[in-house]
């Protein structure tokens, strides 16, 4: 199934879509948005016949969002409850234990960073249903108390969702950045798939001792080798950047 757009979603079925995935009632959808109970769900019928998918199952008297109508909803600083912070530690420890890891931080560390440090963190929490299935943390940079750069990410989830990672690490952040004008989004390490997000690679740099000069002589030569390898990767990375080029 294909999923490239020849032109924009109506604004008005996305509404309809927000206002009804958050009731979960076609009659209080209709209520709120001020259409009748039939305008709303022609409206998510015909979202859902663009998208070719199925938002959601209807009931006599409600309706339920299925996997395809995943609902975001985010979190800043103090208003991060302690439901959240242990729903975040389980899928972020699933994480690593998927991949055959031990996580290397414990929950007492990011109850320190909710006590001392709850303003530097924004969480984003995927729900189907009412029920949390996925999540991504973000660390923020503030200067004169507003953020300035976002730092991403932890991610986890406890249900398969197709595409949800991007959705959650990526789309999501950057939308909230760029509505609190956020001047720069870090997408983390790795991962040349991130080009297709508009995360470009630039290179980052360490400062590292070694106690024996013979061993440290030799990381330096490699060093300079790896170093002009790294380059010719950028460059050839750069030749297929997603961004029109000025003219």
């Amino acid at each position: 199934m294909s999923y490239l757009r020849t032109r924009p979603l109506s604004v008005g079925y996305l509404r309809c879509f927000e206002v009804t995935a958050r009731l979960l009632n076609f009659r209080a959808a209709a209520d709120e948005l001020a259409l009748s109970q039939s305008a709303v769900s022609r409206q998510i019928q015909s979202l859902e016949d663009e998208l070719g998918m199925v938002l959601f199952l209807r009931h006599t008297r409600s309706v339920e969002l299925t996997e395809a109508g995943v609902v975001f909803r985010h979190a800043h600083g103090p208003d991060i409850s302690e439901a959240d912070w242990r729903f975040f530690y389980q899928c972020y420890e699933r994480t690593y234990l998927e991949h055959g890891n031990a996580p290397y931080l414990t929950p007492a560390f990011f109850k320190q960073m909710q006590s001392t440090m709850s303003s530097n963190w924004l969480l984003f929490i995927a729900e189907i249903n009412g029920r949390p299935v996925a999540c991504s943390l973000i660390g923020l940079q503030h200067e004169a108390g507003k953020p300035t750069v976002a730092y991403g990410r932890y991610w986890g989830a406890l249900e398969r969702v197709d595409c949800l990672h991007f959705e959650a690490c990526y789309y999501q952040p950057l939308a909230w950045c760029i509505a609190n004008d956020v001047q720069r989004f870090e997408g983390g390490a790795q991962g040349e798939h991130k080009m297709a997000r508009a995360l470009m690679p630039v290179s980052t740099h360490s400062a590292h001792w070694l106690a024996d000069m013979r061993f440290s002589k030799a990381v330096e030569e490699f060093l300079t080798r790896e170093g002009r390898g790294i380059d010719n990767y950028l460059e050839h990375l750069d030749e297929r950047n997603p961004f029109k080029r000025s003219e």
